[in-house]
């Protein structure tokens, strides 16, 4: 089953703005295709250390299947530099993470003050608090 681009980019950045209070301005999102046993070696290495500067939306898992990584502004220089050096197929796939969040999050305010009044909209993510308010 595939799964339509944008209903997966909304699901992530939902996750993302829900989840923390965190600041992802800056924040890029690098598509890699490692084609190589040792470039996919190199990604592999970085999954299995990720940090908060590193964030697999898709981890490496085969030589020329496409790995997304978000990556912290002040780490971008050297993981750019380093899929150069490794000859890695890459390219930004989503420029600034903290933008689409602010824009998610202004939709779903604007979504939520048209519906205001009603017991449910099926048109909003809800919160787990707010679910078990309007069913409560």
């Amino acid at each position: 089953m595939k799964i339509p681009f944008a209903v997966l980019c909304s699901s992530l950045l939902l996750s993302i703005s829900v989840t923390a209070n965190v600041d992802y301005s800056g924040h890029v999102v690098i598509r890699a295709i490692p084609e190589t046993k040792d470039q996919l070696e190199l990604l592999d290495d970085w999954f299995s250390q990720t940090t908060s500067f590193l964030d697999f939306w898709f981890p490496p898992s085969k030589i020329n299947k496409f790995v997304d990584i978000r990556v912290h502004p002040e780490w971008y220089n050297h993981v750019v530099e380093t899929l150069t050096r490794m000859n890695i197929n890459h390219k930004i796939h989503i420029a600034d993470v903290g933008e689409l969040v602010r824009q998610e999050q202004e939709t779903i305010a604007l979504r939520r003050a048209l519906y205001s009044g009603k017991a449910i909209d099926l048109e909003n993510y809800h919160t787990y608090e707010e679910v078990t308010f309007l069913l409560g």
